[in-house]
């Protein structure tokens, strides 16, 4: 199953699912990931996440766009350091 912009069901500002949602293999969403899109539950069910760039003004952008940035594993990899094994969550702050 294909969604167009978020599985039906699933609140886009959150991720809460409202009573029923469909669990979808594919989400093609317009301009920008949603909250709902990487926020659980949603984002269990919103399956391959593809954005459609559709040409957003500049000015629309500003007042329409997330307030968070998308944040994916292939940006995030260069920034992981190695963790010794004997290592805990606690020695590396909050």
């Amino acid at each position: 199953m294909v969604a167009v912009d978020i599985a039906s069901g699933v609140n886009a500002d959150t991720g809460a699912v409202m009573g029923a949602a469909v669990r979808a293999a594919l989400t093609v969403t317009f301009g920008f990931a949603k909250y709902g899109h990487v926020s659980y539950p949603g984002a269990e069910l919103c399956g391959e996440l593809e954005i459609a760039e559709i040409g957003f003004a500049p000015a629309a952008i500003e007042e329409i766009a997330p307030r968070g940035r998308f944040f994916d594993l292939a940006e995030a990899r260069p920034r992981l350091r190695a963790r010794p094994r004997n290592s805990h969550k606690g020695h590396y702050g909050m």
